[in-house]
């Protein structure tokens, strides 16, 4: 009996859902670490220097929350070590609680001047770098995020986690008339994004590759408790011997291969055991016991069945088939122990016990048309129909 795993379901399952996938935090750099010179207001107004700048920021898809620090110092190219990229990545547990206290973060102590730094949409962009008529730079308050706003300050750390996705600027100001400053400022992020781990099974694909195997068992007649039986096993030797990456570049024939050959072992499990080369030996010779008891010769049938079970004590139908042979002797007690080990063994069968009553009952029936003397069978028949309901 062939029992596979729906060729679709198996390749489907393995492909979209059989990895087992995990949330994970990365930290991406936004803006690396750079100094900035900020001319004073005054400058700009009289020698055209800049004393305010934006810098445009492309927050990442799945961003959970962003971050800047920064230091002043008085000299222009005058760097300060921010180090925040490093600092977040001791911090961040990857796979645990994203979110980081902001006083978990340092900035070095500021000793150039005051810096005023504004978190702004595009329009607020624009106002923020608009010049008046005088051609200095005029700062119309961009009314936007006062999470990511910093003023009058030489150093600083802010987290911002009110605007995760899309394009927002940060912009930088000298507030200070008559001195430029000097600012070092970095700028990065959380990301949170699922990572797919091939070597393991999700719990969702066990799932249901057992229900749709165990359905399809039950669809083929088979009893609803031994489907589970072998759906169980079927899925258990499955994620035992595989990996989802082990299907990652099968074919269809393939992954047919495998799912025969699992269910062939699940099968045989179910059978007690794969038969040893002794084993099959005695069903051969079981088989032409039984031949020759077609023949009418009960003392060589005997022998042969007899002969079949030194090879192998466990098979049932050959303890059955001695029980009909000692009936027909008269020798009903010889038959009933016979009979009675058939069944302990034929119940160790889970997938043919069934048949193999239904075919002891059937073979007691026929042979009460052979032999019309034949006597002492009733009560072993009765026993193995209620074996057979089981």
């Amino acid at each position: 009996m062939r029992l596979l795993l729906l060729l679709f379901f198996v390749i489907y399952t393995v492909s979209i859902i059989g990895q087992t996938t995990s949330k994970v935090h990365k930290i991406v750099t936004l803006l690396p670490e750079q100094s900035i010179y900020l001319h004073s207001t005054s400058n700009g107004y009289f020698y055209g220097g800049k004393s305010r700048v934006t810098h445009k920021i492309d927050l990442p898809p799945n961003t959970i929350e962003w971050y800047y620090i920064y230091s002043t110092t008085p000299n222009e190219g005058d760097n300060q070590n921010l180090g925040l990229v490093s600092q977040l990545t001791r911090i961040v547990d990857p796979t645990g609680l994203t979110s980081v206290a902001v006083n978990s973060l340092t900035a070095p102590s500021g000793t150039g001047g005051l810096v005023d730094i504004y978190v702004m949409g595009y329009e607020n962009k624009l106002a923020f770098e608009k010049k008046d008529a005088l051609g200095a730079w005029v700062y119309d308050r961009p009314g936007g995020w006062p999470e990511g706003t910093s003023e009058n300050a030489k150093e600083g750390k802010k987290k911002i986690d009110d605007i995760k996705s899309g394009t927002i600027y940060l912009g930088l100001k000298n507030p200070h008339s008559n001195e430029g400053v000097n600012v070092t400022i970095e700028i990065a992020a959380i990301v949170e994004f699922e990572e797919v781990d091939m070597t393991k099974w999700s719990i969702e694909s066990k799932e249901n590759i057992y229900r749709m195997y165990k359905n399809n068992l039950i669809e083929s007649d088979i009893n609803e408790d031994i489907a589970s039986e072998i759906a169980s096993c079927f899925i258990t030797t499955l994620t035992k011997k595989y990996s989802p990456e082990d299907f990652n570049n099968l074919s269809e024939s393939e992954i047919d291969k495998i799912s025969e050959k699992l269910a062939e072992e699940c099968l045989s499990s179910m059978q007690g055991g794969e038969k040893t080369d002794e084993q099959k030996k005695g069903a051969t010779i079981g088989g032409m016991g039984w031949s020759a008891y077609e023949n009418g010769d009960i003392e060589k049938a005997i022998n042969y069945s007899l002969k079949a079970l030194e090879y192998d004590n466990t098979l049932g139908w050959v303890h059955g088939n001695l029980g009909l042979f000692y009936l027909i002797k008269n020798d009903e007690l010889t038959a009933l122990d016979y009979y009675l080990e058939a069944i302990t063994q034929i119940k160790k069968d889970k997938i043919n016990d069934k048949h193999y009553f239904t075919e002891l009952i059937n073979d007691i029936e026929n042979a009460k048309q052979k032999y019309p003397e034949l006597q002492g069978y009733d009560e072993i028949i009765e026993q193995l129909r209620r074996e057979g309901k089981n």
